[in-house]
């Protein structure tokens, strides 16, 4: 591999780093240093998977099993409630440690109780906070990020219309030429490329024949016709397109009552394609990367914006005048001053949503007593390379996220949709990028609230969730960039050094480099680049199970909350097969283990529920070890609380209410959070993991721990 292009850390660096920053915390918590290192995995899900991470910690704290959690593997959702632990726990010591998300007995209105599970509580509706940041507010940022980014993008649009309507591209041939009106020379260069392809078919009629003798021959150029006609089909496209754009007007102005009319015939034409898509997904539901009609819908969203800047273009050339030079003071001039000043990681949706998921689970200290709204200045300015110190209890937080790579010529990148890209305090990414110092990432501007918004940025052009779905298609991703929609965040690529590490440090990522080339046009996205686009860690693996089967784990434990109305587990599925892909290593579970977290209803009439809501499995690695996998699904089990039952009976899609509900109420949280904790509880019980001196009673956790510990050091100084 060449010099410019070397990861900057091997694997085997950023896991000795861990593991003595995990073995340090060991020692603060009294765990042996012989103990088995053990994960926690929050899965991904909104805040519906953070409301059941929240009762699953609460429960392992509880029975004393969060002491021996080394490792916090979260994705999207479980990052919430992971990176509010995280922050919450970060400045304690074992002497002054409190668990805070409450405490056995005590309620939210106990005299003398301030804790931050009933500031969450309260703020499950993050995305509304309410003190001014209402449905208005919301709307109104995100009405103000996309005006930006069509503005910037419109008027470079514009503005190469402008040019190839002034250079008379647009205009029909000369008479002389025995052209007819409608042809022009953009569509006569669009008739040349169709020569060219059937000079290609021809010339490869008679290849196959020449060279049929010569298997290798034959085979080359097979290969060569088929890259070639691909390409040459691409030029077409966008060719015919530019061509049809001066008779296309010419039909609409004769009964649309002005040209701009034209994107709302374009649009209501792009919204019967969509219902007609959703009716037929209702039906049938489709794995495949964006269905036919999702595509067309996008086409001709794009072929309106396209219409909209000729007919503006030419408007501005007849009404005002315009040639190519005013184009460049009125076009050009203004979207590349907006487009290299603004930062495109500041200025879009994924700040909002950053900034309220902040507030939320990061508040400041100070606000947490009152049980209201405001900024969390603390948490802004918190650097992720400051959390989880040696100093701490841990455990040692990872936040998975997708490093989008569907340009990369690695075919397993590539199909994939990109790779796990990790976010921890001492080391950031991926093996397609290697890792690097979290201090030297993006100039150590990577903060703990950062980290938990990249993680959770489901919605992103080029990414899916588990890398399938609709915003995979390349038209639809087109038009998230132009509108500036993804809830993604550009960081320097850890591999590249020399001038693109120093333009990195020099230029902040903006709406021209990478957002022009690579966001908005989709080229260059592969792990070579300047910029890596990191969006949602669902859009590769929803479990956080991936980077810790990496680690060869022996004792791993999965929350999972994500969406799985059907039970069909794809989630976990994808994991297991990817670790085996990718590490060798195989993913056991025996027989009736996974039926166990499956609903069935036992006698006819009655409601399906689970018999136990969690499975144990075995993880065999490459190297021979062993380790047991305990997979807690959020499910509906028996005998549960009155307020969980009553909860159901009211909402009968709980708990698969689907995860584009954001706006959690009170008992919406409060009931995924008991049943987390409810199905903890028991699978602790069980003791899968074989932890030594459990207690049967609840009061061995890290809250007991720090209280023996302040009571020893009262009676030596009585002493």
């Amino acid at each position: 591999m060449s010099s410019h292009s070397e990861p900057s850390e091997k694997f085997s660096c950023v896991e000795a780093a861990e593991r003595e920053r995990i073995d340090a915390q060991r020692q603060q918590r009294g765990v042996a240093k012989d103990e088995p290192y053990s994960a926690l995995c929050l899965s991904g899900g909104g805040i519906r998977s953070a409301s059941f991470g929240l009762g699953v910690i609460q429960a392992l704290d509880r029975f004393g099993v969060l002491r021996y959690v080394d490792y916090l593997s979260s994705v999207s959702g479980g990052g919430y409630i992971g990176s509010s632990y995280t922050w919450l726990t970060h400045a304690q010591t074992a002497q002054d440690w409190t668990f805070p998300f409450g405490t056995s007995g005590l309620g939210a209105r106990t005299a003398g109780v301030v804790s931050p599970l009933n500031f969450i509580r309260q703020h499950g509706n993050y995305l509304k906070p309410g003190q001014g940041l209402g449905t208005a507010a919301l709307i109104g940022n995100f009405l103000r990020n996309s005006l930006l980014a069509f503005f910037i993008y419109f008027m470079l649009l514009t503005f190469v219309v402008l040019v190839l309507d002034r250079l008379q591209l647009f205009s029909s041939l000369p008479s002389a030429v025995n052209a007819a009106p409608w042809m022009n020379p953009i569509l006569a260069a669009a008739l040349i490329v169709v020569g060219l392809f059937a000079l290609l078919v021809l010339a490869y009629s008679i290849g196959t024949y020449l060279f049929s003798a010569m298997s290798k021959r034959d085979y080359l150029l097979r290969v060569c016709a088929q890259r070639y006609s691909g390409r040459l089909l691409s030029l077409l496209a966008i060719l015919l397109a530019f061509a049809s754009l001066p008779l296309t007007e010419r039909l609409l102005k004769e009964w649309l009552v002005h040209a701009g009319s034209t994107m709302s015939v374009l649009g209501g034409l792009a919204s019967a394609l969509e219902f007609r898509r959703r009716r037929s997904e209702a039906a049938a539901q489709t794995a495949s990367n964006g269905s036919i009609w999702t595509v067309l819908a996008s086409l001709l969203l794009i072929y309106g914006l396209l219409l909209l800047s000729f007919a503006f273009s030419r408007h501005a050339a007849q009404a005002w005048g315009w040639d190519v030079a005013a184009g460049m003071v009125f076009l050009l001039l203004p979207a590349l001053v907006f487009g290299y000043l603004v930062d495109i990681n500041h200025f879009g949706p994924g700040r909002l949503y950053r900034d309220r998921l902040m507030e939320t689970f990061m508040p400041d200290l100070g606000q947490i007593a009152g049980l209201v709204w405001l900024p969390a200045v603390q948490a802004d300015a918190a650097k992720l390379s400051a959390m989880c110190p040696a100093s701490g209890l841990g455990p040692y937080h990872i936040l998975n996220c997708n490093a989008i790579l569907v340009g990369s010529k690695d075919a397993r990148f590539r199909d994939r949709g990109g790779d796990c890209f990790i976010l921890s305090p001492l080391y950031c990414g991926s093996d397609a990028t290697g890792w690097v110092d979290t201090c030297k990432l993006n100039n150590n501007r990577m903060t703990l609230a950062t980290a938990m918004s990249i993680s959770g940025a489901a919605l992103n052009p080029n990414a899916a969730n588990n890398g399938v779905g609709a915003t995979r298609s390349r038209s639809v991703s087109f038009l998230l960039s132009f509108f500036n929609l993804g809830l993604g965040h550009w960081v320097q690529n850890p591999r590249v050094t020399r001038w693109r590490r120093w333009l990195g440090h020099v230029l902040h990522a903006n709406f021209l480099y990478p957002g022009l080339r690579q966001g908005l046009l989709g080229a260059g996205l592969n792990e070579t680049a300047g910029f890596i686009c990191l969006s949602d860690g669902g859009h590769f693996d929803n479990t956080g199970l991936y980077e810790m089967a990496r680690r060869r784990l022996p004792r791993i434990i999965i929350a999972e909350a994500g969406a799985d109305p059907q039970h069909a587990l794809a989630d976990l599925g994808n994991a297991v097969e990817r670790i085996r892909v990718d590490f060798g290593h195989h993913i056991h579970f025996p027989p009736g283990q996974l039926e166990a977290v499956r609903p069935v209803a036992t006698d006819a009439g009655d409601e399906p529920r689970a018999t136990q809501g969690f499975a144990v499995g075995k993880i065999y690695y490459c190297d021979g070890s062993e380790g047991v996998l305990v997979y807690i699904q959020a499910v509906l089990i028996a005998d549960l609380p009155a307020d969980v039952e009553a909860y159901r009976r009211l909402h009968p899609q709980f708990p698969d209410q689907p995860t584009t509900d954001q706006f959690f109420d009170e008992a919406q949280l409060e009931a995924y959070r008991e049943l987390g904790y409810q199905i903890s509880k028991r699978m602790i019980k069980s003791n899968p993991l074989g932890l030594a001196n459990l207690p049967s009673t609840p009061a061995f956790g890290l809250s007991a721990l720090a209280e023996q510990r302040r009571a020893a050091e009262v009676r030596n100084e009585r002493s």
